[in-house]
């Protein structure tokens, strides 16, 4: 045993020499880091519309990172429908989520100022864009601060504007509505009582049929939902101003949020405005592909002058007015302040 030991010991001692070194270095090299998994969720189709926009903004993130941020896309609500939404990400079910916040109007009661109607912003790129950036600025006010607890704003969204689709009578002011059957849904159908209309209660699909058929005369719908039900084939005038509008914004968990690196939160608020064009475009797409679907069936698109704006505007005065008793009757400061400032950015957007 000892003979073996002493002629294999010069073996063992220039192993051990050539060895060592390489375990040490192998045990010195830090692990590679796992990447920081972000899984955001949405209700809409994948890579639809604004989806797209979203979709760019994770794989952009992931590149701006150099891969120190992976983000998992969940579409066409799989992870949990749209009226939960809030809550799912506020309980980390995802880290990243689209909201509705005319879907959770408990809890959005303030903010969904936004949806009163007679505001909305130039249905236009850059009108979207400028009323996206009013939403942030509304988000600043204490009392909507305190309905966004639990949660960091990251991408605001609006939707285009519902117009006014009548089949046969031509409207160019709230007097044109006075006695017309129109279809329509919450705010809108308290506008059209304001205004003298016959409100009746109206879902986007069913908006063709009930034309046809003569239960209503005209309809509240959005430029892409007259593209999707092909309203152009039977409806002959568009009321192009903005009735009503909603908002669909990006979300995340206040918690995952606070917990990001430094230059991981650099990069979001870096990438977000090209995001936000990038949702606006993949969106517009389709308002435009309307809009030619209308004029290619010689139908007439009314754009009303600054008068007739004027006109719409003070009919929605009453529910504007409720608006703010009401906040106020909820102990909300100043309501009116919070609505001049959507006010003044919209007049401003206008221009």
């Amino acid at each position: 045993m000892i003979k073996m030991i002493r002629r294999y010991w010069p073996i063992f001692v220039l192993t051990l020499f050539v060895v060592s070194p390489l375990l040490l270095f192998a045990t010195s090299q830090p692990a590679t880091a796992k990447p920081i998994i972000l899984k955001f969720a949405y209700s809409m189709p994948e890579k639809k519309s604004v989806a797209a926009g979203w979709e760019w903004w994770g794989e952009e993130l992931e590149k701006r990172t150099g891969g120190k941020v992976k983000v998992e896309f969940y579409p066409g609500g799989t992870l949990f429908k749209i009226h939960a939404a809030v809550d799912s990400v506020i309980k980390g079910v995802s880290d990243i989520g689209m909201i509705a916040p005319g879907v959770a109007k408990k809890r959005f009661q303030v903010l969904n100022l936004t949806t009163l109607p007679a505001l909305g912003f130039p249905d236009t790129e850059e009108g979207n864009y400028a009323a996206g950036d009013a939403f942030m600025a509304l988000t600043k006010f204490p009392a909507i601060q305190q309905e966004s607890k639990g949660f960091q704003w990251l991408l605001p969204q609006m939707t285009p504007n519902y117009i006014i689709v009548s089949k046969k009578k031509k409207i160019r002011s709230p007097a044109d509505l006075k006695g017309v059957k129109i279809g329509g849904s919450g705010q809108q159908t308290d506008y059209a009582k304001s205004v003298g209309a016959v409100p009746v209660k109206n879902n986007p699909p069913d908006s063709y049929m009930s034309l046809q058929r003569g239960v209503i005369d005209a309809v509240f719908v959005t430029w892409s939902q007259v593209l999707i039900y092909k309203l152009y084939e039977i409806a002959e005038y568009y009321v192009d101003f903005g009735f009503t509008m909603s908002s669909i914004p990006v979300i995340m968990n206040l918690e995952k949020y606070n917990g990001l690196p430094d230059d991981v939160k650099k990069a979001m608020e870096d990438i977000a405005p090209e995001a936000r064009r990038a949702c606006i475009t993949n969106m517009f797409k389709g308002l435009k592909r309307a809009r030619k679907g209308v004029r290619d069936k010689n139908r007439t698109i009314i754009t009303p002058t600054a008068e007739e704006n004027k006109r719409w505007e003070m009919g929605a005065e009453p529910l504007w007015n409720k608006w703010i008793s009401d906040m106020k009757g909820r102990g909300v400061q100043n309501p009116e302040e919070i609505l001049n400032k959507w006010k003044r950015l919209r007049a401003e957007a206008m221009k």
